[in-house]
């Protein structure tokens, strides 16, 4: 008698959970990468260890359960969509209002720029006003 060899396939999902970010766990998350790049040498860049260490510092605080992945998202995330907030104000005419938290935007530049930048601008801006 020969014996077999069973065979399992497992399938396992490379998708985690959804995660939904209240804008106290977002602030936490924002202002703990700010406090550490402030201790950080020059040219410093963010690698898997330290979103581990943000993840930790989150799920101490909230108990949310993330993991280092979905903190990497959200950082990278935040991190394009900084990109073009500064470019919008690098470019002369443009301001941001600190009581109504928006970037003002010269008319000229407003023709120029598509409507998903402008909602971009308006909705990551909002965490400057805390």
């Amino acid at each position: 008698m020969t014996k077999k060899k069973l065979k399992v396939d497992v399938v396992v999902s490379s998708r985690e959970r959804t995660v939904t970010w209240a804008d106290d766990q977002k602030k936490y998350m924002l202002d703990w990468y700010i406090d550490y790049l402030k201790d950080q040498h020059v040219g410093f860049k963010f690698k898997k260890q330290h979103h581990l260490l943000c993840a930790d510092a989150l799920n101490k605080k909230f108990a949310m359960g993330v993991t280092v992945d979905q903190v990497d998202r959200q950082y990278r995330h935040y991190k394009e969509n900084w990109k073009i907030i500064v470019a919008a104000l690098s470019k002369s005419g443009n301001s941001f209002d600190h009581t109504r938290c928006i970037v003002t935007i010269s008319e000229s530049e407003k023709a120029t720029l598509c409507v998903c930048c402008l909602n971009h601008i308006q909705v990551n801006y909002h965490f400057l006003c805390y």
